[in-house]
């Protein structure tokens, strides 16, 4: 992780034709019909992808709310993030 530290990856691999697009809250083609969805900074390295599946997500939401509400509404500078180095 050192290595990543002040990094954005993009993985341009996954923008070709024909790729499916992976997004929050999208359920997942999986036995435990896990869910995508999005972690707070201070959740990082506590969960496990399976922890949200379709049947706790609800309660989930319920809970934390939508994380992305306000992202159409609000701008973020990824450029102060990197200076300041992240979480």
């Amino acid at each position: 992780m050192a290595k990543r530290r002040g990094k954005v990856f993009v993985d341009y691999n996954q923008n070709a034709w024909g790729k499916t697009l992976a997004s929050v809250y999208l359920p997942r083609p999986t036995a435990a019909a896990t869910v995508s969805r999005l972690l707070k900074w201070e959740e990082l390295g506590k969960v496990y992808p399976t922890d949200f599946t379709v049947l706790n997500m609800p309660e989930r939401l319920a809970e934390t709310g939508d994380i992305w509400e306000d992202m159409l509404r609000t701008r973020s500078d990824i450029r102060g993030l990197l200076e300041a180095g992240l979480p």
